[in-house]
This record gives C-alpha cells, structure tokens and sequence, in this order.
C-alpha cells in the first residue's frame, strides 16, 4: 500500500508508538499524508491514541492505514471506530501500566517527580522576546491552512496582551477546539471551580460566553479575576461573592473565544 510505504520512509520502521505519532505531527510529511487520507490531525490523534491502548502499545502502519481509512467508511466516524478499539483491547485484556515512581514523599509532605524523567527545561526570557517566541511556535504547529495558522497566532498574541496587562498571577491554554475535546475523551477533566446554583456553568464562564479575547470586555474581566485577595475570592457584594479566582482559562484558538474559564485540569 502506497500510504504505508509513505509512512514506513517516514519513521524509517513498521510500527510506531503514540509518542512517535504526536512527535511527527510536527512534520510538514505527516501532514500532507493525513491529507492525502482525507483525516484531520485531530482525529488521527486519537485513532493512534486508541490503537496503542491508551499509548502502552506499538501499533502497525498498516493498522494506522486501515484505521484512517474507516474513519471516512464509517457514518459515525470517529465513535464507531473507538468503540471496536475498546472492545478489541478489553477482549485481550491488557494490562495497564505500572504506577510510574514519584520518590519519597518529603518531611513537609510534598510528592516528589517521576524519578526516571528528565528535569523540565526552562528558559528565561525577556518580555520584548515572548511575542517572536510564539510566532516561532505557531510557524512549526501543524495547520493544514494558513489562515488557522494566522487566527491562531493572532489569539496567541491577545493572550500575552492580557498577560502582561493584569496585576495578579494567570494561567491559559490555547488550543484547536478538537484539541480539548482530544484530551476529554483521554479522560482528561476540565473542572469549572466557580459554580454555584446562580452560575450553574461557573461564573467566569458565564460572564465571558461569546467574548473575544483581544476585547475590552475580556482584558476588564481578566483584570478583575487576577486581583488576588487574602482567600483568593469574589469579593462581599460582587455578583460572585465568595466563589474562588482560581484555575485556567481555556482558550478556542481558532475561534478567540472561552471555553472554559477558572477550570482546574484533572
């Protein structure tokens, strides 16, 4: 199969790990081949997610080929496929992996890190270098079109704007949509911190619904929320008085707008 010898030039061996796949979605070959395949990185992300079992296995091309193409075969796409997966991999019964080993916990009870991971690499930057460094980023980031690139970088950039506008400490995540909706169904949980019976979806979530994040409204929001106090809540009075400031906003990168506001990532 002609996709498959594609696939095999690039990883240069017949099976691939979900580690192997993630990393090649950076390369303009990977792309093009899922085009040619008529499958969004997105969804190819988690086909090879789920043919791995979760990441725990290596997975044949020829699987992966077979697997893209019923993602354009079957009416319901991706549900359909997850749900042979499933069954496959329960039929076989795999095992999960070994808890990873996190050291000793500490005289003051802190955990310590996965003792067989190499230490985090982190880079001191200046605040005029940060905007090149996300342009640089977002060239290397796997779009099929150019306009996505372009909307994406442009959310991106309001996002440091507001960053480096507000007074208190904040944390975003910017990605695709289908990114976020990648991860939920790894059984990653985004958690809204700030409901209540008057703000059901959480009231950061509620106040910013359908606001860009390069507007007025969203920096005066973001301002208001980063304005720490002693027990880091809505103040006595406020429309959420006593609900916490606490968690990250989740950003649409393609469309500029929330999804998720003061979300803690479970």
């Amino acid at each position: 199969d002609d996709y498959v010898k594609q696939l095999e030039r690039l990883f240069a061996t017949s099976a691939i790990s979900y580690d192997d796949f993630v990393e090649a979605l950076k390369d303009k070959r990977m792309l093009a081949i899922l085009k040619q395949l008529s499958v969004q990185p997105a969804d190819a992300d988690r086909l090879v997610y789920h043919l791995t079992g979760g990441g725990d296995k290596n997975v044949l091309l020829s699987t992966l080929v077979r697997g893209a193409i019923m993602l354009n075969d079957t009416a319901s796409k991706m549900d359909n496929l997850e749900n042979l997966v499933n069954t496959d991999l329960a039929r076989r019964k795999l095992v999960p992996p070994s808890v990873p080993n996190l050291g000793n916990i500490t005289d003051t009870g802190t955990m310590g890190s996965m003792t067989d991971k190499k230490l985090l690499h982190i880079t001191r930057q200046s605040m005029r270098a940060v905007p090149n460094r996300l342009r640089a980023l977002c060239d290397v980031m796997p779009f099929e079109l150019q306009e996505e690139r372009t909307t994406f970088l442009a959310t991106v950039l309001s996002i440091w704007s507001v960053i480096i506008s507000v007074d208190g400490g904040c944390g975003f995540v910017v990605a695709p949509n289908e990114v976020f909706m990648s991860a939920a169904n790894r059984r990653v949980d985004f958690q809204v911190v700030d409901r209540s019976p008057k703000f059901p979806k959480g009231y950061m979530t509620q106040r910013l619904r359908n606001v860009r994040t390069d507007s007025d409204q969203f920096l005066e929001a973001m301002r208001e929320f980063t304005l720490h106090s002693e027990n880091d809540r809505w103040p006595e009075g406020h429309e959420a008085s006593n609900l916490p400031k606490d968690g990250f906003t989740l950003v649409d990168g393609n469309s500029g707008r929330r999804l998720k506001c003061a979300s803690r990532i479970v």
